[in-house]
């Protein structure tokens, strides 16, 4: 195994570890796939990183898009009010866990969620976004 592909697999393990004592309030996807316990802290950079998306993206009802690393699915069901498909890419089997009970709760059926490294996601056809937040601080060269 690669030096990446076992810190992908490291990773996943904290998160679905620290997922494990984080689910009381799992409809709070801000605080879920996150390193710090600072919740105002996560709170607030959910909010403005879904501003800066909202004035910077061109969403269209037709679109495919992609979450690389999308955790809980905070910006991936979030994205799937405006668009036709999220795929969400996410190591952490519980991050992803989450996000499917969540989707459920709210309706949402157009996210499919799939259990993989974005090292080793292989899409299976186009995208016309792919969103990628805070992953790169967990690969290496």
């Amino acid at each position: 195994m690669s030096h990446s592909h076992e810190s992908a697999r490291r990773t996943a393990a904290y998160f679905d570890a620290d997922t494990a004592v984080k689910t009381e309030d799992e409809d709070d996807l801000a605080l879920l796939g996150t390193v710090t316990d600072d919740a105002a802290a996560v709170r607030l950079r959910d909010q403005l990183e879904r501003t800066h998306l909202a004035r910077r993206l061109e969403l269209r009802p037709t679109m495919r898009v992609l979450d690389l690393g999308g955790g809980a699915g905070r910006i991936a069901l979030w994205l799937a009010e405006s668009v036709a498909e999220v795929v969400l890419v996410e190591a952490s089997a519980g991050l992803l866990k989450v996000a499917n009970r969540v989707a459920e709760r709210r309706g949402i059926t157009n996210v499919t969620t799939v259990h993989s490294s974005v090292l080793d996601y292989e899409p299976d056809a186009p995208f016309d976004l792919v969103v990628d937040f805070g992953v790169a601080a967990y690969l290496d060269d």
